[in-house]
This record gives structure tokens, sequence and C-alpha cells, in this order.
């Protein structure tokens, strides 16, 4: 998301930084790829990733040291994160109005579903979440840590860029709201920086533009179980799709963070490089269908391909039940296929 918003917001200098990654070197591929080519970025970095043997804490006291430094030097009037719950952009916040003096505005931009229905329906878990977790994080961190329920709704936070505003859930309507364009993603310089992006990404497959026919975008493998009984019962639907299909060419997706091919796919289709976020493909590349589960990947495709046909397979638990409701307002249907 931050691509396309900082190719579209003319004399406005933005600072690119990588949090929470595996790794913070030369192995982090998509970094390094942003890093060489820079612009739209005046800047691209990361925060250091945890080694062999180190601890949590002094990892993000690693990162917490690499901010005040960031910050000190380029004084930001904003600063924008996808998840308000993370301590890097609530203490970046803190530092930078406590420390700095700043009058430095917090925005979130959009994450998909979590920016529009909130997960936490469980009470216990509610309750553990604003009281345990938050306290512990308060005593650790210190009292400038807060929890919002919803994504978006932290007191840390005055500007929501959304996709869908007018999808907003109430509890975040009391901000300033900016509507995020599909064409801010789609357009001829967004496609040009999207290629040359991927070309820097070793071993990149590419869908053939004159054959992109059906794409599956998955889970990761964690969580298949979960969701859908097992791998092979997954495996059993994404082959009778592909079936119905037998004059498209079949690509398949795997979470950004999956390694190697967990379902066996490669006799039924053609993976792309998990690495790459599917929003990428979805603006450079044509597909006739997608279909994946309950994630926000499958809002980022309607919301990208509108003239797609875009499908999800039902799950059968109460975040299933309230992505469910929130696709049929977007006009993505479900694919009703027993294994």
């Amino acid at each position: 998301m931050s691509i396309g918003l900082a190719l579209n917001s003319p004399g406005i200098r933005f600072y690119l930084m990588f949090i929470d990654q595996v790794n913070d070197g030369c192995q982090n591929k998509v970094f390094t790829a942003a890093k060489a080519i820079g612009a739209p970025f005046f800047a691209v970095d990361c925060l250091p990733a945890k080694s062999a043997g180190q601890k949590k804490s002094e990892v993000r006291s690693l990162g917490f040291a690499q901010l005040r430094e960031v910050l000190a030097e380029i004084k930001p009037n904003e600063i924008i994160t996808g998840n308000d719950r993370r301590l890097e952009f609530q203490y970046a916040m803190h530092f930078c109005r406590s420390h700095l003096k700043l009058s430095v505005k917090g925005a979130f931009i959009d994450d998909g579903t979590g920016s529009y229905i909130s997960f936490q329906n469980n009470l216990l878990r509610k309750l553990t979440d604003k009281y345990i977790d938050s306290a512990l994080k308060k005593i650790a961190y210190g009292n400038w840590y807060r929890r919002p329920e919803v994504f978006g709704a932290s007191s840390w936070v005055d500007i929501c860029y959304l996709a869908h505003p007018e999808l907003i859930p109430s509890s975040i309507a009391h901000n300033k709201i900016i509507e995020l364009k599909c064409n801010y993603y789609t357009s001829f310089e967004a496609k040009e920086y999207f290629e040359r992006f991927s070309r820097l990404l070793d071993e990149v497959v590419f869908p053939d533009k004159a054959e992109a026919g059906v794409l599956f975008v998955l889970p990761h493998s964690s969580m298949i179980d979960a969701m859908y009984g097992s791998t092979g019962k997954l495996k059993t639907i994404l082959l009778k799709v592909a079936t119905t299909y037998p004059n498209s060419k079949v690509y398949f997706k795997y979470h950004p963070r999956e390694l190697g091919d967990p379902l066996s796919l490669e006799e039924i289709g053609y993976p792309l490089t998990s690495a790459i976020p599917a929003e990428l493909y979805y603006s450079v590349f044509d597909f006739d269908l997608i279909v994946g589960d309950v994630s926000t990947a499958l809002m980022a495709a309607k919301w990208l391909m509108p003239e797609a046909d875009v499908r999800y397979l039902p799950v059968q638990s109460i975040e299933g039940e309230l992505v469910a409701r929130l696709f049929e307002k977007l006009s993505i249907k479900p694919l009703m296929i027993e294994a």
C-alpha cells in the first residue's frame, strides 16, 4: 500500500522502514530490491531482525535505538503504519511527540479485512488483550503503549487511508479519512515500479500475460488444518476447481512467509514467487478467476481487478462468518466445492 501512496503524493518525501522481518540484510530480497530502486522513497531501511541466541527484548531495544536516530534526523510530519498496535509505530509516535516535541500526525493505512471488522469476538481474549497483554507491555516498555480493539482506532492515529471508506467501522470514523484510489496501483508508473521491483528478485515466476487464467492465493500452511481440516482436503478442493477450467493456465501463490510447496501443487499448476505480495501480481497481470481463503488478499484482488471473478472458500468459524459478510458487500462470492 505504501508504494501507491508514495507514487501519488508529489512533493512529499517518504522514508520506508521495514519492521518485524525474518532477515534484515541481503537475505531479505524484498527489502534489498526496494532499497536498490529507491524512488518513490528517499530512503529505505530495516529494523534489526532477531538472530540466533538473541532475546526478543534485546532486538526491540536495538530497533528503538535505530528509530530514535532516524526520527531525530528526518523529523517526520506523519508516521504511517498498517498496524497501529505495533510497538514500533507507537514508540515512534511517543518519541516524536514527547521527546522531539514534534506535532507529528499518526496515520493508519488500509490493511485489508482487519481495517473493517474486529476479530476480537471472544470475551476471554478481549479481556486478556485489554487488561493483561496491555498491562504487561506498559510495564515492559512504558505507559505510552495503548492497545486498540480495532485496527486504526488507537489514540495515536489521526488519519486513516482506506480503500473502502464507505465500509469504515464507527470506531475509526472520528479520524480524518482519505480514500486510496485503485489507480494508484494500476497506473503506468505503478506497473513500471512493480516490474522493476520484480526483476530484482531471484527466481521470480511471472504469469504469461496472454494466458493468465486461474490463480489460487493460499493461506500459510500452519493455518490450513484449522481452516479446512487438513492439507489433503484443501488440495482436493483446489484440484476440483482446476479441473473445471481445463483450458486455462492455473497458478498458485503461497503466503509470503511460506517455504517450498507444502501442498505439492506443481502437478496442477505453476507456482508464483511467494515472497512477492499478491497485490503486485494483481496490478501487473489479469486473471479470470482468483480463489482464496477469507483473507485480505481477496479484498485486494476485487479492488484492483473489479472485473475478475473473485471467490473465497468458506471457513466454519466466527471469523470466517464475519469476513463472509464483509465480502458480500464487495461482491466477493463463496465457491461451494466440497473435499
